[in-house]
């Protein structure tokens, strides 16, 4: 649905983004987490509390953050913004719901087009301390880890593939 979604004067994409959720489970490889030997080929349940995520400082560094197209390994410093930046996040972060929500401007013109034309999935790449536990979400879903700390991101990334690890966060 791209409900909300417009093309400014000068081409950008500008639109609301679900870039972040909460209270959910999302499996990740255990060498994703730093898990050696026959773990690192296991998945994990980690979960996304509520308490991390809507936390008004973790929440606040989303402000300002590069997007870009898929997750550039190592992330989005000062050395390589310019050659991985398709837009950027805006200031006005809020929760809704089980989201993180923020405005969005796609502003290179390829990815005007691709977004446009469908691919609307985000993954936010961000840091987060992750600790063991076990433990059962709201929906039931078992997991074996959970973040802890504060969250920090880095950028936002539209997924060309539309298959964000978190589900439904798209622009």
């Amino acid at each position: 649905d791209a409900s909300g979604l417009k093309i400014t004067n000068d081409g950008y994409l500008i639109g609301d983004a679900k870039v972040s959720r909460a209270g959910n489970v999302q499996n990740y490889y255990g060498s994703e987490l730093g898990l050696t030997g026959d773990d690192a080929s296991k998945v994990f349940g980690v979960y996304r509390d509520p308490d991390v995520v809507f936390n008004e400082k973790s929440m606040m560094s989303l402000a300002g953050r590069p997007v870009t197209r898929g997750h550039p390994p190592g992330g989005v410093s000062a050395d390589s913004w310019k050659q991985l930046t398709v837009g950027q996040i805006g200031g006005v972060i809020r929760r809704e719901g089980e989201h993180v929500v923020a405005p969005m401007a796609i502003m290179d013109s390829s990815a005007v087009k691709e977004v446009a034309a469908g691919a609307r999935a985000l993954s936010a790449g961000y840091t987060v301390e992750i600790v063991a536990h076990d433990g059962v979400a709201e929906d039931g879903t078992p997991y074996q880890f959970k973040q802890a700390g504060e969250l920090r991101f880095n950028h936002v990334a539209y997924l060309p593939d539309n298959n964000p690890r978190a589900g439904n966060t798209r622009i």
